[in-house]
C-alpha cells in the first residue's frame, strides 16, 4: 500500500499551488516535502483481514518567503479539508482531517522559516493481499 504516494500525487494537483511537494524530509535550502511522522495504528479488522489504518503525515515547507510559506500551508490545509475521495488500487479511501493548524515552526539563523501542518488519513486495506 503507497498511501504517501497516492496522497503526495493529490496534493500536487492542488489548482494554483505554486511548488510541487516531494516526498521525503526537508532539505537544508528551499523545499516542500510531506513524510509520516507516526507509526500508523490500526482502527479495526475484520474477519476476512480487511483493516482500517489511521495513517498520520505532515506537510512542512523551508522558505525564505513567510508570505509563501503561508500560502502553501493555507492551500494544502483547504484541500485536505474538502478532500472526499482518493482513488487507488491499493486500498479504499476512508477519510482524511487536518489536526493541526498550519503554523510556523521554526526560524534559523539563516533566514529560513518553516512551516507545517499534520495530516491523519483512514484507508482501509487487506492484509492477506498484496
Amino acid at each position: 500500500m503507497n498511501a504517501l504516494k497516492t496522497l503526495t500525487d493529490a496534493i500536487n494537483t492542488i489548482p494554483d499551488m505554486p511548488q510541487r511537494v516531494s516526498m521525503g524530509f526537508l532539505s537544508a535550502d528551499e523545499s516542500l516535502s510531506i513524510y509520516p511522522t507516526k507509526n500508523g495504528s490500526v482502527v479495526d479488522e475484520d474477519f476476512a483481514g480487511n483493516q482500517e489504518t489511521r495513517l498520520y503525515y505532515e506537510v512542512a515547507i523551508r522558505t525564505k518567503d513567510q508570505r509563501l510559506g503561508n500560502t502553501i500551508m493555507w492551500l494544502v490545509s483547504d484541500f485536505v479539508k474538502h478532500l472526499k475521495e482518493l482513488p487507488s488500487d491499493d486500498f479504499h479511501f476512508e477519510k482524511i482531517e487536518t489536526t493541526s493548524e498550519p503554523s510556523i515552526t521554526q526560524a534559523d539563523s539563516r533566514g529560513f522559516f518553516v512551516y507545517t501542518i499534520d495530516i491523519a488519513m483512514n484507508v482501509t486495506a487487506n492484509k492477506y493481499e498484496e
